[in-house]
């Protein structure tokens, strides 16, 4: 943009150059015009979700990053685990609490710290942010879950980011096994009956 707008300067400076030229003399003026250099051919990588900074690096960074097979942190595919499959892992422990009598379509938003150190994931500091399901249970059961998950991802970079996590209790149904789903849906059918 700023490279154009000095382009445009100069060709104002040009031809006000020139009208100067002609106004004051008679004869036929020699017109030159500045030749520029082409642009070079800029491209902006590929975006995934949102924006992040490089990895924070840790005192095990050399390590890490002569591993073999970890992924470079500004890849689309570091960038799909980070903000889809490593939130669902997290949402798949909150599974196991318990949200019979609840509305299907309350919400719960928490906030956590995201570790990938060692090629080990977890979270710290799990806090809710905003809830409708007005239990603090349950509420404590999914900041439990989400401060107990742990899994290994060797071919993942450290890395630490803050994130959160929104969860609708009708989603957390697609991790349980087809039975507890079936059992679920009868509850629920029984429950609206009543």
């Amino acid at each position: 943009m700023i490279k154009w707008i000095v382009v445009l300067i100069a060709l104002v400076g040009a031809l006000g150059g020139l009208l100067w030229k002609l106004s004051s003399s008679s004869e036929t003026p020699e017109v030159v015009i500045p030749t520029f250099d082409a642009a070079p051919k800029v491209t902006a990588p590929t975006v995934v979700a949102k924006r992040r900074s490089p990895p924070q690096q840790f005192d095990a960074a050399p390590s890490v990053t002569t591993r073999e097979g970890v992924l470079d942190a500004t890849s689309e595919e570091f960038s799909a685990r980070i903000d889809v499959g490593i939130p669902d892992r997290f949402r798949a422990s909150l599974a196991s609490c318990n949200r019979e009598d609840f509305d299907p379509d309350a919400k719960i938003s928490l906030t956590y710290t995201l570790h990938i150190e060692n090629g080990e994931v977890f979270a710290s500091n799990v806090q809710v942010d905003k809830s409708d399901l007005g239990d603090r249970e349950l509420e404590r059961c999914m900041v439990q879950a989400v401060q107990e998950a742990r899994w290994e991802a060797k071919d993942l970079p450290d890395f630490r980011e803050e994130q959160d996590l929104f969860i609708r209790i009708r989603s957390l149904d697609k991790y349980l096994s087809k039975d507890e789903q079936e059992a679920n849906k009868a509850n629920r059918r029984v429950s609206q009956d009543e």
